[in-house]
């Protein structure tokens, strides 16, 4: 898979935690929420970028959880 280059986030704390996303999948779930945020949710980027943020961490956190 091609890797693409990304614009770097606003937050400095979110551009960090971002950059040590697990993979390309993580990554482009980060941009597509971020773009949705902002978008169609009319949130100012900075804040579009640190709820993406959130969203794939809780993403990632509730996939490593062991089934019930």
């Amino acid at each position: 898979m091609t890797s693409r280059n990304y614009a770097q986030p606003l937050d400095p704390d979110v551009a960090r935690q971002v950059s040590q996303l697990d993979d390309e999948a993580e990554r482009e779930a980060f941009e597509e929420r971020a773009a949705v945020f902002e978008y169609d949710g009319g949130l100012p980027r900075r804040e579009a970028e640190r709820l993406a943020l959130a969203a794939v961490l809780a993403d990632r956190a509730k996939a490593n959880q062991p089934p019930r």
